[in-house]
């Protein structure tokens, strides 16, 4: 299992922000805690909805102080090796089922611990290395290369699996001799090698792309462009000798109407008052 060594997360007696924390509660808790009736998570910051730390795997009492053996998960160790979130703070909940008795409900993860004492937590390496256990002690920060070769993946092998897949998507051909399980091959011989072929076929694509768009152009037809018809002489020389008639036979025209308009079948009349008959108007 993965899990802490015993630390400490409450001291009984005053703490920084005012409060005090009786012996009888440090009694209460280490008495009554049981994970499976329930389970203290370890929080951030005392964020209820936040995500989850880990848990609180089993608390014992020494003295005046709480120690607990936590179970983290991955997001708490790399919160440690951040050097964020070092000490511990408890949640705690007086009235356990009415008893009146205190009981360990949550753990909290803190820069500013309210209780004296509090362990700050750091990552450890152990001589031994271990695919199932590692621990968090008051230690100095220690190197992650146990932790790391415990729980991360093999990063290398998995860069050789990507490598060979691109090589058959690609249409690489592999022998027996370059397949990923072969460790004297150098990775960056094959990356090289990978890029040049790369290189090729994307050479290769661009000038088959640029003979198909020439071939698409000579396929779109051209309309030719059409000069305006040039007028001919003679037409133009018929055109001026038609335009001279209509204004001969439009000059004629105004003299015959000039003319009628002064035909009319009435006889010519005295203007009143001209004669000697009669004064009447």
């Amino acid at each position: 299992m993965f899990q802490s060594e015993p630390i400490c997360i409450l001291t009984a007696g005053p703490t920084i922000d005012g409060r005090f924390i009786e012996q009888k509660v440090i009694d209460d808790m280490a008495e009554l805690y049981d994970p499976k009736k329930y389970n203290a998570r370890i929080n951030p910051e005392h964020f209820q909805w936040g995500p989850k730390y880990g848990s609180v795997l089993s608390i014992e009492k020494r003295d005046d102080q709480l120690f607990a053996v936590l179970k983290p998960n991955s997001l708490l160790l790399k919160t440690i090796e951040q050097g964020q979130l070092l000490h511990t703070s408890c949640e705690i909940e007086h009235d356990y089922l009415k008893t009146g008795r205190s009981y360990l409900t949550g753990l909290a993860l803190t820069d500013e611990p309210a209780s004296i004492g509090t362990t700050e937590m750091h990552l450890s390496a152990s001589t031994k290395i271990s695919k199932s256990r590692d621990f968090l002690s008051s230690g100095a920060t220690l190197s992650l290369d146990n932790w790391m070769a415990a729980d991360e993946p093999n990063l290398e092998h998995d860069d050789r699996k990507f490598l060979s897949r691109l090589k058959e998507l690609l249409g690489i051909k592999q022998d027996a001799a370059t397949q990923d399980d072969v460790e004297d091959v150098e990775m960056d011989k094959e990356t090289k090698a990978l890029f040049e072929k790369q290189a090729e076929q994307t050479v290769a694509l661009t000038s088959a792309v640029t003979l198909l768009t020439a071939a698409v152009a000579g396929l779109t037809p051209q309309e030719p462009e059409t000069p305006p018809a040039a007028e001919p002489e003679a037409e133009q020389g018929d055109t001026t000798k038609l335009s001279a008639k209509v204004d001969d036979l439009a000059a004629k025209f105004d003299t015959l109407t000039e003319k009628l308009s002064k035909v009319t079948d009435e006889q010519e009349r005295e203007l009143a008052g001209g004669g000697n008959e009669g004064g009447y108007l």
